[in-house]
């Protein structure tokens, strides 16, 4: 009886696209079946939007190879290179990668600002993919894995923390904000449809909070140049790592505890 009760709510959220993210929220629903309602959001985006699909699907796409295209034209490899490095630097480290920027140029070659535009770019890329296709990327390998997680995080967070249903636009501007990781647009994308948000204000949310997040990042990084300048390359980027694995543990001891 349990398992036709959900079929049957799939099938009605599957008819509701804008509004089924919002009722099964509210309803308490399991995670399993959030993202199978995130899922059948997807397949009626296709099919009663195909040119939204497409051009939010795509855009995105080109934009990066734009963006390769240009940097190629502009410095060659070793410019392309560059990017790389600093893409799978933010990945890694998240906007803690704009401390590593200084005007007077360094290993990556790029200033604080230009990190920080960097890592603007990809949570932009980021937000508009998962806003509008979180269903279709549950299915890619090993993406697939992290995101279901994404979304079992993020109802354990929801259900611990219940004034975040009431503060829905701050509590996904404070989650993106966090400087921890560069998938906060990541978490904050699927937060945001947790809670309910349509795709715009889900959308529109995660931007603000990535464009304060990263002023934030920028400003720290201007603030302590002086200090940067006056201290070793070994002494630098250490203090960032060690900064860096103290939010990791206090990250992983905060979701066992919403795990508990």
């Amino acid at each position: 009886m349990p398992k036709r009760e959900n079929e049957a709510q799939i099938v009605t959220m599957s008819s509701t696209p804008e509004s089924q993210v919002n009722s099964t929220t509210e309803s308490g629903e399991d995670t399993d079946v959030l993202m199978s309602s995130l899922e059948h959001e997807s397949d009626d985006l296709w099919k009663q939007h195909r040119h939204a699909a497409m051009v939010t699907l795509l855009l995105p796409i080109w934009f990066s190879i734009v963006v390769l295209v240009v940097a190629f034209a502009w410095g060659g490899v070793s410019l392309v290179r560059k990017l790389a490095f600093a893409t799978m630097g933010s990945a890694a480290v998240g906007r803690f990668i704009i401390w590593s920027g200084n005007d007077a140029g360094h290993a990556l070659g790029f200033s604080a600002a230009q990190l920080a535009l960097i890592v603007l770019c990809l949570d932009t890329i980021w937000a508009v993919v998962l806003t509008w296709h979180a269903g279709i990327l549950f299915h890619v390998p090993w993406l697939g894995v992290k995101l279901r997680a994404a979304v079992i995080e993020g109802g354990l967070l929801l259900k611990s923390n219940r004034w975040m249903r009431r503060m829905t636009v701050i509590a996904v501007l404070a989650f993106v904000m966090l400087p921890i990781s560069s998938t906060g647009s990541i978490g904050g994308s699927l937060l945001g449809r947790l809670l309910g948000l349509s795709r715009t204000a889900t959308l529109a949310t995660v931007l603000i909070g990535s464009i304060l997040g990263g002023g934030m990042m920028l400003g720290f990084a201007e603030a302590l140049a002086p200090w940067f300048q006056n201290v070793s390359l070994t002494t630098r980027y250490g203090g960032i790592v060690l900064i860096v694995l103290m939010g990791f543990v206090l990250s992983r001891r905060y979701r066992r505890s919403l795990a508990a």
